[in-house]
């Protein structure tokens, strides 16, 4: 009756591992299991299944620990021996034949079946020392065990409330937050900007630095404002030795742009449109001799260009380069700028939806 208690229990793991695929395609959660020394049986025992047990929970992914204090929960092995009895759970009478075939097999000299080994696997709670499940297992030798011991644990750790991420499994990706640093969500953007180019036709190359102030009132669209110094060095020609210099010609200026923002992955493009006024020295530097006029030009400039904003640090960089006509003096200009910005006032996700909302109606 042993064997066919084992047969059927053999037949039904398998029947589930078949049905149920997904028990083994699964990987066990991710646990820390102390093995316990055996204090039971014979050397050969205890080598036995203190190292299957390691095996055989390691290759379920659990991770074996060498200490207690280490672990989630831990299992108590031992071994005990008794002499084989005839099966009375059952009160068929076929097994009251069984018992009296079994008898006069006895009675007539035969040799007893040979003593019977039982394996019994505790598992315990570390935490809370409460033991969750006590299983026993039949054996004559210790190879009968081979196909038995991953049936004890798997039987035992299905009473265990595992809750830890899966050993070796990828985790689970929560879906990416919007950083609060995105370069399409700022409300207003102040930093500064240098330029170098180089006018015609007067032949001269300037150098400029400015502070600015923009207002990105849509995700795709903003103003901007600034206020800078330029130093332009036009070239002067000496008529009596026939000699070419340049002198220094000092001016600040305000520019008045339109941004428009498109976004490109983790940068942006940011072409833009607008005018600069020129305002002369302000009395602060002295005209040069050369110098013809230093008064305010009422008529501003027409600037235009493209800048790469690209998120760096705790603000943005911004590279580009662009064009400027000043219809007063009939003067062209072409120079490259960098810059670097920060973005203050985060747009909501409100103002966001409301936004996008209003360009679904245009």
């Amino acid at each position: 009756m042993i064997h066919t208690k084992k047969i059927a229990a053999l037949l039904g793991f398998f029947c589930i591992s078949l049905g149920c695929p997904v028990i083994f395609a699964q990987t066990q959660p991710m646990v820390r299991i102390y093995i316990a020394p055996m204090e039971s049986g014979d050397p050969e025992q205890q080598e036995y299944f203190m190292t299957n047990m390691e095996m055989e929970f390691t290759g379920a992914s659990y991770k074996v620990v060498d200490t207690l204090e280490d672990s989630d929960y831990n299992v108590i092995l031992s071994v005990s021996r008794q002499e084989a009895e005839a099966d009375s759970e059952s009160g068929s009478a076929e097994d009251e034949d069984e018992d009296e075939d079994e008898g006069e097999a006895q009675a007539e000299g035969e040799n007893p079946e040979p003593p019977v080994n039982t394996i019994t696997l505790t598992l315990v709670d570390t935490k809370t020392d409460r033991e969750l499940i006590s299983l026993s297992w039949d054996y004559n030798q210790l190879s009968d065990m081979n196909m038995w011991n991953l049936y004890l644990i798997t039987q035992a750790m299905a009473n265990a409330p595992i809750t830890k991420i899966p050993a070796g499994a990828v985790p689970t990706v929560a879906p990416a937050v919007e950083s609060d640093f995105n370069l399409q969500n700022k409300l207003l953007w102040f930093g500064i900007e240098t330029s170098l180019g180089y006018a015609y036709p007067v032949e001269g190359p300037y150098v400029s630095g400015a502070l600015t102030l923009e207002y990105d009132f849509l995700p795709f669209m903003g103003l901007s404002m600034g206020f800078g110094y330029q130093a332009l060095f036009p070239t002067r020609i000496n008529m009596n030795d026939k000699t070419f210099y340049h002198i220094v010609q000092h001016s600040f200026f305000i520019p008045v742009l339109f941004r428009f923002l498109l976004n490109i992955e983790n940068y942006l493009i940011v072409p833009y449109i607008g005018a600069e006024f020129n305002l002369g020295t302000l009395g602060l530097f002295p005209k040069h001799t050369f110098q013809e006029t230093d008064q305010i030009r009422y008529i501003p400039a027409i600037a235009g260009g493209v800048d790469f904003r690209l998120a760096a640090g705790p603000g943005a960089l911004a590279i580009g380069g662009g064009g400027i006509y000043d219809f007063d003096i009939n003067t062209w200009g072409v120079e490259i700028k960098i810059g670097y910005k920060f973005g203050v006032l985060t747009r909501t996700k409100k103002d966001q939806t409301k936004e996008s909302e209003s360009e679904n109606d245009l």
